[in-house]
């Protein structure tokens, strides 16, 4: 992440994941609807010298994957949402306060409601106030682990209302030098909040199910251009149909063959999007589809508009994408 010489705050509706995914750059995102009907999401953006602030809401549920900016401490708050959440495979409440690591992927899905917010702070910035203090802090570290730190809901109240403030009017007209300051007493708060003894959780370590679920994504994202049928998959992972099929519900909340027809459609809608100059039935046979009515109706069902639909907006769309720089 670059400095960001003149503060830019940003708030836009985003209609699908695909956009989303690329207006979050340079978080490498692959985020995945598995909820039917149509997707809406709300992003409030601060780019600011050295660091970037974000607020982000689905109303769908989301299978979140991706890798956050690196060279930053990147942390993150959950402010909302209306069911249990794992993260790595640890779970996470609205007291409790994420590292995300720049080096390694994070993976959770995120129930209908989620809200939440993103801080990414500079290596140079966070090196200098660990120096600064003396505090016990390993900054590589630090910057290159999955950790959950459980905080008082004073806190997290206390944080978030910072948060808020930091994505208003009132703070985006106030002078650069009063914003850098509040970044560098946000990122020094934070350290020491870090360092202290609080309860947290590292990344666990994978259990058999969640082996038997990663070799079956990726068989799945491998053939996703193709008809996949379940027993390949029991074949590839060895287990049952009933194992797998438990696996998914335990992991997705759905079977494996939902989530298989939901990544087989999320494949043919971003190929829908970046090439709308391809006829529908072009692209269909590209992802394996052979029955356009039948995918019409799945396409509908699971994105509440027909593939045409979505080929000429993406035909009219403003290639523009949030940038953090």
């Amino acid at each position: 992440m670059q400095p960001q010489a003149t503060p830019l705050l940003h708030s836009i509706a985003i209609p699908s994941v695909e956009l989303l995914n690329e207006s979050l750059k340079p978080w490498g995102l692959d985020f995945i609807q598995l909820e039917k009907g149509i997707f809406h999401t709300h992003l409030t953006q601060l780019q600011l010298p050295q660091a970037v602030l974000q607020k982000i809401s689905f109303d769908k549920q989301v299978w979140q994957r991706g890798v956050a900016p690196a060279e930053c401490l990147n942390i993150g708050i959950m402010t909302q949402h209306t069911g249990p959440i794992c993260w790595n495979n640890a779970p996470i409440q609205l007291d409790t306060l994420e590292v995300f690591s720049s080096s390694d992927g994070f993976d959770v899905i995120s129930p209908a409601g989620f809200e939440a917010y993103t801080f990414s702070v500079h290596k140079s910035v966070v090196e200098s106030y660990i120096e600064k203090s003396k505090l016990l802090i390993d900054c590589d570290l630090l910057l290159n682990s999955h950790q959950i730190h459980l905080c008082t809901p004073q806190y997290i109240d206390g944080l978030t209302r910072i948060f808020s403030h930091m994505l208003s009017e009132t703070f985006s007209c106030q002078s650069p030098l009063a914003q850098t300051q509040t970044v560098l007493d946000l990122t020094n708060d934070l350290l020491l909040q870090l360092e202290t003894k609080t309860i947290f959780k590292q990344r666990t370590s994978k259990t058999p199910r969640d082996k038997v679920i990663k070799r079956a994504l990726d068989y799945i994202l491998e053939n996703i251009h193709s008809p996949i049928n379940l027993s390949e998959i029991c074949a590839i992972t060895h287990t049952s149909l009933r194992t797998l099929d438990r696996c998914f519900k335990e992991k997705f909340q759905a079977s494996p063959k939902t989530i298989i027809i939901a990544l087989r459609l999320h494949a043919f809608r971003k190929m829908l999007i970046s090439h709308p100059e391809q006829k529908i039935y072009q692209t269909a046979s590209l992802c394996g589809f052979w029955h356009m009515g039948k995918l019409s109706e799945d396409y509908f069902s699971m994105f509440g508009e027909l593939p045409s639909q979505t080929r000429r907006a993406a035909e009219h769309a403003p290639r523009k994408r949030l940038t953090v720089s």
